[in-house]
């Protein structure tokens, strides 16, 4: 993990200038640059799996044109997640025994993105 992983520095991908494979397990999902900056200093692939696997295993996260996916750390390190449809209806929660990560909230967007998804910060949204 690296100290450069803040939310004064998240605020900076403003727009999307790469989309980036990630995993070979769910290669019609994508990361943005900044999605990959979280991925690659917060040592989060773990996070982006969790998200792109929701995306071909279960048509429910699948036919959601948006999702805001948000990952909240206590000081206990006990993590949860959860994600949205857009209309502040949970769809999906998950409660995490252990997480290490440098943020104590983390917010995601997954969109369509012609026949991909790819998974973006939200100042990356709308560009």
């Amino acid at each position: 993990m690296d100290d450069t992983l803040d939310h004064q520095t998240l605020a900076k991908f403003t727009s999307i200038e790469n989309m980036h494979s990630f995993s070979t397990l769910t290669p019609d999902v994508l990361l943005s640059d900044g999605a990959k900056y979280v991925a690659d200093r917060g040592g989060a692939y773990w996070l982006m799996d969790k998200i792109a696997l929701h995306q071909v295993i279960n048509d429910e996260y699948h036919i959601e044109e948006f999702q805001h996916w948000t990952l909240w750390v206590d000081n206990a390190f006990m993590g949860k997640l959860e994600c949205e449809d857009g209309n502040e209806n949970i769809i999906f929660r998950e409660f995490i025994d252990y997480v290490y990560f440098p943020l104590r909230v983390l917010d995601l967007y997954a969109t369509k993105w012609g026949k991909k998804t790819l998974i973006m910060l939200p100042g990356e949204y709308g560009d």
